[in-house]
């Protein structure tokens, strides 16, 4: 009975991801330091999904044109929120579900900052991209590759 409970329990939760996602994204424009408390590992209450990939729940379209579209604050506090998620390695297995979320949002943000070409807004992107998502994109591929190639040498034992 207690193992059904906490099925049922694991399970409403996941069910409640995709709200969870739409209020996240919500929160890019109207709190963007509570959007950092959620997703980063912090010494607040907030901080519930640093180790979910509620990410996976959040369109990466809608992501990017509402990261492009916040104030310079904005995306700073969310660049920052993406380098300090992805920073410790202890998280990489539960964050690896957002690898390809992430490289989606890079592929989107990079055509962003392309039709931006020559304006400072492009140049801006130019450097989130690279500094922040782009590091982030790396080091979860980097994990995977590190997971891949760990398989690859138990099939051959």
């Amino acid at each position: 009975v207690i193992q059904y409970i906490s099925a049922q329990s694991q399970q409403a939760v996941i069910e409640s991801y995709p709200d969870a996602g739409s209020k996240l994204l919500a929160l890019i424009e109207k709190d963007p330091d509570l959007f950092y408390r959620k997703v980063v590992l912090c010494n607040h209450a907030d901080n519930v999904y640093y180790e979910t990939p509620i990410f996976n729940y959040i369109d990466p379209e809608s992501f990017s044109n509402s990261f492009v579209s916040a104030t310079p604050d904005a995306r700073r506090t969310v660049c920052f929120a993406i380098s300090k998620r992805y920073e410790f390695a202890n998280f990489y297995g539960a964050l690896l579900p957002e690898l390809e979320w992430l490289e989606k949002v890079v592929d989107l943000l990079k055509e962003k900052r392309r039709q931006r070409d020559g304006r400072i807004s492009g140049y801006q992107l130019k450097s989130d991209v690279e500094n922040y998502f782009e590091v982030a994109l790396k080091k979860l591929e980097q994990h995977r590759e590190k997971i891949d190639s760990s398989n690859g040498d138990e099939t051959s034992i």
